[in-house]
């Protein structure tokens, strides 16, 4: 039988959403430890990532724990991999704090391990790809990442490839090797740590990864603090049984050592050149634009709009971020980076969070000035008894009383004829499951057990003539009110949302909702693009693409699939002759646009919704009912290609 080299990936994180400050004295006693002792003991070469925040946190509670890790890695027992100074989402936060993330991590793992990785564990697994020149520019020269769900929505490629390493190719055009993680395989090893398997239905797990060449396999690269300790703070966490976690995997370590198909190598030694390695693949695709890991339930709302307050803590962060912008200081960015962390917006122990509150509300108070936009020169509305038609030398608009100031249609006169976004009403496809109204400039709330609340009700507008000529309107519904206020632009035009709500159970809340006309566009150069983490916009088309929804429930407690980081607050959507332009103040509020496309053959839906909030566990830690007082605000402009 051919080789099996097996590669491990440890990831060390003293941040951990559900550990306190008191759990971490324990954890490193009975979690990071252990792990030395395995590698210090078993010739396994394992890779241990780590964050430098939590490099910085060991040090203060166990500098011999540092110095251990220093002399096993200089003595070639272990390899260091990196992710940067906090495990942030890459994807959802900008350029410069993921720069400065990597760059601050790297200063931490030189002063405290004597040397800088040269592989990245891509944070949480969530992977877009601007991320790729980030990684370039701080020296890594391979990052490590999930095949599982790349594969699913990329699935031409052969799957033989998912044992070798290949080639991540950036929007940019830039290339970075890549190594694979897998879910499953992590996911399996955990079962067997946990006893819910035996080694002989393990083995034959394993044995299934086995070809008639030689291949490489990671046999586990997820959490460190899941063998030996529990938080207790999960409904679901596996019980502690009888026998130690950490022998548990030593005892594994000496049973694959005596299998004659299995090797251990370090990550870094899978990075040869074979056959059937180092093809150039794109990761990310137009229906799954940010790859996570594990499965659908795992995606990037989790971090973005769920939470305790996820919405709020990012909407603080980019306040901080802009201000840091205009001439902030260096160690305001390694507080940024930490301000950022992925582990506050999951299962954060309640005492840590109340912390993290005080001290956002601390370093930022100061509220981000409104976007500049071009000065009405002069305008015409003429109001009837369902319309108000408001019109300028450059653009042409219609909004529906009838149904809250919805928008009807938007004229870009210097760029077409014909309307580019607006409603397409009930009819307009002959399918019958598309049999509906679809509007733009309107909101949805959708309420586990309930019927959905919009602001599609019959309202009296008011109209006023100032600097930035406004329709405004209210719309009461059992929660409070929501206020409607239509700016008008000499060539564009900004549609801002507030809602002025008492105790809003958890939901589902889509705003800023835009629907494109698809007689106004070429279906066959239909695109959409933004950042997403990275300096580039990245840019996805949509021509033989199948259906796809990003705010479809993935099940009845996870109500959305993902979305995009948007992480400039601004979104194209177009072919290639023109575009519509969204721009949303990610401070105001840090909103994540979904996107909605259906090939109905002849024609095409394409819509964009913003979404407020999502519903996934890490949302059932908020309080039920909740006061949700906030604006939000699109302007939409368009251009030519």
């Amino acid at each position: 039988m051919a080789t099996l080299n097996l590669y491990t990936v440890f990831h060390i994180n003293a941040a951990y959403s559900s550990l306190s400050e008191d759990d971490l004295k324990a954890v490193v006693k009975k979690c990071y430890w252990p792990l030395l002792k395995i590698i210090e003991e078993k010739d396994v070469k394992i890779g241990v990532e780590i964050t430098g925040y939590s490099l910085e946190k060991i040090n203060e509670i166990d500098s011999k724990w540092i110095k251990k890790l220093q002399e096993l890695i200089k003595n070639k027992k272990c390899e260091l991999i990196g992710s940067g100074y906090c495990q942030i989402i890459g994807p959802l936060v900008p350029y410069e704090v993921n720069k400065y993330n990597l760059k601050i991590g790297n200063e931490i793992y030189k002063r405290f391990t004597k040397q800088i990785p040269k592989i990245a564990y891509v944070n949480e697994q969530a992977y877009s790809s601007g991320l790729i020149d980030l990684y370039l520019e701080a020296g890594y020269e391979a990052i490590i990442m999930e095949w599982n769900n790349a594969y699913k929505y990329n699935n031409k490629w052969k799957k033989e490839w998912q044992y070798y390493p290949q080639i991540a190719v950036g929007q940019s055009g830039k290339t970075i090797p890549l190594i694979w993680n897998n879910a499953i395989s992590f996911q399996k090893f955990q079962r067997y740590i946990y006893e819910d398997i035996e080694f002989n239905e393990y083995i034959g797990y394993l044995k299934t990864h086995t070809g008639d060449d030689d291949r490489n396999f990671i046999l586990y690269g997820s959490d460190a603090e899941i063998f030996d300790f529990r938080p207790g703070r999960y409904n679901d966490e596996k019980l502690l049984r009888g026998q130690d976690e950490w022998m548990r995997i030593s005892n594994l370590f000496d049973k694959l050592k005596k299998t004659e198909w299995v090797r251990f190598v370090m990550p870094s030694q899978i990075l040869l050149p074979n056959k059937k390695s180092f093809n150039e693949i794109r990761l990310e695709s137009s229906n799954q634009p940010i790859v996570v890991k594990k499965q659908e339930k795992y995606n990037i709302t989790r971090w973005g709009l769920t939470g305790r307050d996820d919405l709020g803590l990012n909407t603080q962060c980019y306040k901080l971020y802009n201000e840091q912008l205009k001439g902030g200081v260096a160690s305001k960015w390694k507080k940024l980076c930490y301000l950022w962390s992925s582990d506050f917006r999951t299962h954060i122990e309640e005492k840590r969070f109340i912390e993290l509150k005080k001290e956002l509300n601390t370093v930022s108070k100061k509220t981000t000035p409104p976007l500049e936009f071009k000065k009405t020169k002069s305008i015409k509305i003429i109001k009837d008894k369902t319309k108000i038609i408001a019109e300028t030398s450059a653009i042409k608009a219609v909004f529906n009383t009838r149904r809250g100031l919805f928008l009807e249609s938007l004229i870009f006169k210097n760029i077409s004829e014909k309307p580019l976004v607006g409603t397409l009403y009930h009819g307009y496809y002959e399918d019958i499951d598309m049999g509906a109204d679809y509007y733009s400039g309107h909101t949805i709330i959708e309420i586990p057990g309930q019927h959905k609340i919009t602001d599609l009700e019959k309202i009296e507008p008011e109209i006023s003539l100032n600097k930035y000529p406004n329709i405004k309107a209210q719309i009461k519904c059992k929660y409070g009110v929501m206020t409607k206020e239509i700016s008008i632009y000499e060539d564009s035009l900004s549609i801002k949302h507030t809602f002025d709500f008492k105790k809003l159970p958890h939901a589902s809340f889509h705003s800023g909702i835009i629907t494109l006309m698809p007689f106004a566009f070429n279906k066959n150069k239909l695109f959409y693009g933004c950042k997403n983490g990275g300096l580039r916009k990245e840019k996805f088309c949509l021509r033989e693409i199948g259906n796809f929804d990003m705010a479809t429930p993935v099940s009845s407690l996870i109500s959305a699939k993902g979305a995009l980081g948007n992480t400039e607050g601004v979104l194209e959507m177009g072919d290639d002759k023109k575009k519509i332009i969204i721009r949303n103040d990610m401070a105001e509020l840090a909103a994540l646009p979904m996107i909605k496309y259906i090939n109905t053959g002849k024609d095409f839906f394409l819509r964009v919704v913003y979404s407020l909030g999502e519903i996934d566990e890490t949302r059932l830690l908020a309080k039920k009912n909740t006061n949700f007082r906030k604006s939000f605000s699109i302007n939409i402009k368009a251009e030519k290609c």
